[in-house]
């Protein structure tokens, strides 16, 4: 989407930085096991979820983007749709296969992801 590399976190910042400096309103970058990036204009936000074993990473992303979408139908901040997205996809990574996670265990990991500025 970018057209470089995206190996070292400043890599990431500066094509995170390009995207909204284009007119993109909100940015995620899944980094995986290790979190998400997530920013708009000023403001930028490592969300790293719990420690947790994975039975399939299948469907973690939509899981990530549809916990982020329904935290903003909510109205609630950037952090916490961070949060919330965090949670949902750390709950499909512990289910096997395409399996989503459920409501209670989103709920259950929510409190346990770290939310810092980046």
């Amino acid at each position: 989407m970018v057209g470089r590399s995206l190996a070292e976190e400043i890599e990431i910042r500066s094509a995170v930085e390009d995207l909204l400096a284009g007119g993109i309103q909100q940015v995620i970058v899944s980094l995986g096991a290790r979190g998400a990036i997530v920013a708009q204009k000023n403001e930028f936000i490592m969300a790293r979820p719990p420690a947790v074993v994975a039975k399939s990473t299948v469907g973690a992303g939509d899981a990530m983007v549809a916990g982020f979408v329904a935290g903003q139908t909510e109205g609630l901040s950037l952090q916490d749709c961070a949060r919330l997205g965090t949670a949902a996809a750390t709950a499909s990574v512990i289910q096997p296969g395409t399996q989503a996670g459920s409501v209670q265990q989103v709920a259950e990991i929510l409190p346990r992801v770290q939310i810092s500025k980046w």
